[in-house]
C-alpha cells in the first residue's frame, strides 16, 4: 500500500506487509508477518500474532496515540513512537525511541537487544506489580526513567547495561550492572557485582 491512509481494516496474513508513507488508523493484524516500507502509526492500531519490523514505524506527527503489540515483537528497524504498549516479548536490533514503552498485564515478558541497540526513550514503565520483565540476552537500557511499579526486572543471569534512573520496584539476578544507573526505591536481589558510576538513593 503507498501513501494514503488504511482505516478500520482487520489483516490476517503470514507475509511481509509492505506500506509506503502509510496512515493506519484502526488497524489490527494478525498472523505471523513482517511489516517493510514506512508507517505512520495513528491511532486503535493493534498488532497480534508475531510482527517482524524490518523498517519504520512513527508517530503521526503532532499527535499523541497507542500503538499495541499484542504477540511478540522483533525489530529490525526503528520504531519511534508517542507511546508502544507490550503484552509480550519483546527483541530489538534496530533503534527504539519512544516517549513511552509500556509493558502491559501481569504475565512474564522476555526482553533481547543485540549489543549498540538499547531500548531507549523517555520512559519505560511496567503498569502491573505482578509483572516479570525478563532479560533474554545482555541487557541495553537507556530511557531517560524506567518506572518498575512494583515489579520486577528479572536480568537471569545476564549482564544489565543501563543509562536510566529506576523508580519503584526490584531488579534481580544480574550476573553485572555497569554504566551509569541511578536507583530510587529499588531493592537489588541477586545482584553479583556492580561497576562504573551506578548510585542507590
Amino acid at each position: 500500500i503507498e501513501e494514503g491512509q488504511l482505516i478500520n481494516v482487520r489483516i490476517t496474513t503470514n507475509d511481509t506487509l509492505t506500506f509506503i508513507n502509510t496512515i493506519l488508523s484502526t488497524v489490527s493484524v494478525y498472523g505471523n508477518y513482517a511489516l517493510k516500507g514506512t508507517i505512520y502509526a495513528f491511532q486503535n492500531n493493534i498488532f497480534k500474532g508475531t510482527a517482524t519490523n524490518l523498517e519504520g514505524i512513527i508517530n503521526l506527527p503532532g499527535y499523541s496515540t497507542v500503538l499495541s503489540f499484542e504477540g511478540d515483537l522483533i525489530n529490525y528497524g526503528s520504531i519511534q513512537h508517542s507511546e508502544v504498549h507490550l503484552y509480550h516479548n519483546v527483541t530489538n536490533y534496530g533503534t527504539w525511541f519512544n516517549q513511552t514503552t509500556k509493558f502491559v498485564g501481569g504475565d512474564q515478558k522476555i526482553i533481547m537487544n543485540s549489543a549498540g541497540h538499547p531500548f531507549d526513550g523517555v520512559q519505560i514503565i511496567i503498569n502491573n506489580a505482578d509483572a516479570v520483565v525478563k532479560c533474554g540476552t545482555n541487557t541495553e537500557i537507556s530511557p531517560d526513567h524506567f518506572f518498575l511499579g512494583n515489579g520486577t526486572l528479572d536480568c537471569n543471569e545476564f549482564i544489565l547495561k543501563a543509562n536510566t534512573v529506576f523508580h519503584n520496584g526490584k531488579i534481580s539476578n544480574a550476573d553485572q550492572i555497569v554504566l551509569h544507573g541511578f536507583y530510587e526505591n529499588v531493592i537489588l536481589e541477586g545482584v553479583r557485582r556492580i561497576d562504573e558510576t551506578n548510585r542507590l538513593k
